[in-house]
């Protein structure tokens, strides 16, 4: 063997063979133990790590080939505070304008609040009104806030009224009305076309003059067609009350009318009778 450890076969030989010390730690303190393997032995080792090595990258690669899959959405700590949802309003300025600031967005003073108009805190610290000329909005029986709604509805007595209000308004529902439909007004003067209640004393009712057929309703306006040769009766609901209209459909009907009356006396005449209780 020689001093640099390798050990090889006679010079003589067409081959060498070289030995390559390979040494093994004896635990205890006991030393180490050494043996030999020769070149082919090497070299089978050196494959074996070489095939090793490329199995290993692949698996690399095919690892990170692999789709990602989403991340689960991270729930927050036990403990740690959550954003506070937005608010549309707040009972009065100070609180309404803490919480613009912290929102970012403005939020309305309840207590500012009214029939035509809302009042908004905003996150800079002004203060923005929005009017309207009619009324939008009505206080219950209870003190809540409720939206105008002027769409007209049938109700379960045959009658005809809009969906929110704050003074009660009934239409007729045409022939129904003579029996109870709505108050009656003499049978021989017609039906009610209509009843306004500004407030739980006091009625108004207007009455035509005959029998009114079953109205059309279109959003806020009851149509009563033909409600007399050649005419209809109209009747809108209003944020302020109501308006009525007699339409003459044609010049037919005018002739006939001035024919009847005359000139000076073409009036047409709706019957009308209120009560109060104070």
């Amino acid at each position: 063997m020689s001093s640099s450890g390798w050990a090889h076969a006679s010079s003589a030989s067409l081959f060498r063979v070289w030995f390559f010390p390979v040494g093994v730690f004896m635990p205890s303190g006991r030393g180490a133990m050494f043996f030999f393997l020769d070149g082919v032995r090497v070299r089978a080792v050196w494959r074996w790590l070489a095939w090793a090595l490329c199995a290993l990258v692949g698996i690399t690669f095919s690892v990170e080939g692999a789709p990602v899959a989403a991340a689960a959405p991270v729930k927050p700590a036990f403990g740690e505070a959550k954003r506070p949802a937005k608010v549309s309003s707040r009972p009065d300025e100070v609180s309404a304008a803490v919480s613009a600031r912290a929102q970012g967005s403005p939020v309305e003073v309840e207590s500012l609040r009214s029939q035509t108009s809302q009042t908004f805190a905003n996150p800079d610290g002004t203060m923005t009104t929005q009017a309207t000329a009619a009324p939008t909005r009505f206080k219950d029986d209870r003190g809540a806030w409720k939206n105008i709604d002027l769409t007209l509805v049938e109700q379960s007595d045959g009658t005809v009224a809009p969906k929110s209000v704050q003074n009660e308004l009934t239409l007729g529902s045409g022939d129904a009305s003579a029996s109870g439909g709505a108050a009656t007004v003499q049978a021989d003067h017609g039906v009610d076309a209509l009843e306004v209640k500004p407030d739980a004393n006091t009625s108004v009712v207007f009455g035509w003059p005959k029998k009114l057929p079953k109205p059309k309703l279109s959003g806020n306006e009851a149509t009563y067609a033909n409600a007399d040769s050649g005419m209809d009766y109209r009747v809108q609901v209003l944020r302020r009350g109501m308006e009525t209209f007699v339409d003459i459909k044609d010049a037919k009907t005018v002739e006939r009318l001035i024919a009847k009356n005359g000139p000076a006396k073409s009036v047409w005449r709706l019957i009308s009778r209120s009560s109060s209780m104070v």
